[in-house]
């Protein structure tokens, strides 16, 4: 049916902008203020990061043109980055869909527009200090994603099905201003509503980020999924620059190609996106 086409797109669509958006924190690649590498954290540095927490707050928005309609959804996110080497980001989504939906008498056309599904992200980064800054991490890690059916499905708002995702990644850096960031994520939905599309997929994603001295940066993100519903493959991939103003505020716009999420499908789906992060400063008056 259409309209689980449409909910299997939100939920792979909700993952996406969270992994986009929300990965793993870790510190910046290069200090935008002074244009050298990031130095060790001084004792000082490190008392006030302990003595306090890091915020980060992010907006994302996500047009989705697929074949079956066109999806628009606006993530209102906030991380919080603690006890020294985790973090916990927690995102709500407004969805709007003007997509078909299969009927007895064929198909007709929707519009809605509403709350989504919420998503939340557990971080950790073992041996390095985590700030809430959303930029090139330099060690590896892991987080654990949960994606809570919040949304409508009836309105083609939400999944209808809970979904969880770990993933791993580590950091390899192979010139200069280059890093590659390749990473393991599983994703499985449990806990499915009538409406929902069931997920199982094992993901290798690999990012080639370029970040400069000037606070400029442009990845490129492959992703090669293993659909073990549909017992098939397939390729996703996103193009995306950015740029950092100071040390707190960032913006970026990715393009990316989804590969169809059903065979019926008559061309893959196209997603645009548009991010800005704002970190907050440490309640000991310092920043990062």
């Amino acid at each position: 049916m259409v309209i689980r086409r449409v909910l299997r797109r939100f939920s792979l669509g909700a993952l996406c902008i969270a992994v986009l958006l929300l990965s793993p924190a870790g510190t910046m690649a290069q200090d935008p203020e002074t244009s050298e590498p990031t130095k060790e954290p001084t004792p000082e540095s490190t008392a006030a990061s302990d003595n306090g927490t890091e915020n980060r707050f992010d907006i994302g928005i996500q047009r989705v043109d697929s074949p079956v309609g066109d999806f628009v959804t606006t993530l209102l996110g906030y991380t919080r980055a603690f006890r020294g080497n985790m973090s916990f980001s927690a995102s709500v989504t407004l969805n709007y869909a003007d997509a078909f939906r299969s009927t007895d008498q064929g198909y007709t056309k929707e519009r809605h527009f509403g709350l989504g599904d919420t998503i939340l992200i557990y971080s950790y980064v073992p041996g390095q200090k985590v700030t809430a800054q959303p930029w090139v991490p330099k060690s590896a890690g892991f987080s654990v994603l949960l994606i809570v059916p919040t949304g409508k499905a009836a309105d083609l708002l939400g999944g209808d099905q809970w979904v969880f995702s770990p993933q791993a990644g580590w950091v390899v850096s192979f010139a200069e201003h280059f890093t590659l960031l390749p990473a393991l994520r599983y994703t499985t939905s449990f806990a499915e509503g009538n409406l929902a599309k069931p997920v199982e997929e094992l993901s290798a994603e690999f990012i080639v980020v370029w970040a400069h001295d000037s606070g400029w940066w442009i990845d490129y993100t492959g992703d090669i999924v293993r659909d073990f519903r549909r017992d098939d493959w397939r390729y996703d991939d996103t193009f995306s620059v950015g740029k950092m103003f100071g040390s707190r505020f960032g913006l970026s716009v990715a393009y990316g190609v989804l590969d169809r999420v059903d065979p019926t499908s008559i061309r893959d789906d196209n997603q645009w996106m548009l991010f800005f992060h704002y970190v907050m400063p440490n309640r000991g008056g310092k920043g990062p």
